[in-house]
């Protein structure tokens, strides 16, 4: 056998034992892999859990917002009409009358 092809056989040897090597490599790697996409799919659902659950909440924030306007629709008017200039004078003009008897 010449140098040539005798370098041209180690060349392959070489060849065939860095595929196996990468191959060894790729498989010792691959339960980690599973495990890191398991996990990642875990905390997907979870997320996608809490997102629904925090957009359930500003809804039912709203809806109680909301009521609450309702609710508080009257008290807001009569505050508006007791904060009025005329109204205070009135009562003052009641306080002072009350006083002088």
């Amino acid at each position: 056998m010449d140098a040539g092809g005798l370098a041209a056989i180690i060349g392959q040897v070489l060849l065939v034992a860095s595929a196996v090597v990468m191959l060894a490599g790729a498989l010792t790697i691959l339960p980690r892999l599973f495990r890191v996409r398991r996990r990642g799919l875990a905390l997907s659902a979870e997320l996608e859990a809490a997102r629904l659950e925090l957009e359930k909440g500003l809804e039912l924030l709203a809806e109680r917002s909301a009521e609450t306007d309702e609710i508080l629709k009257p008290l807001l008017r009569l505050r508006r009409w007791a904060g009025h200039p005329l109204s205070i004078a009135l009562f003052q003009s009641y306080r002072r009358r009350r006083r002088a008897l």
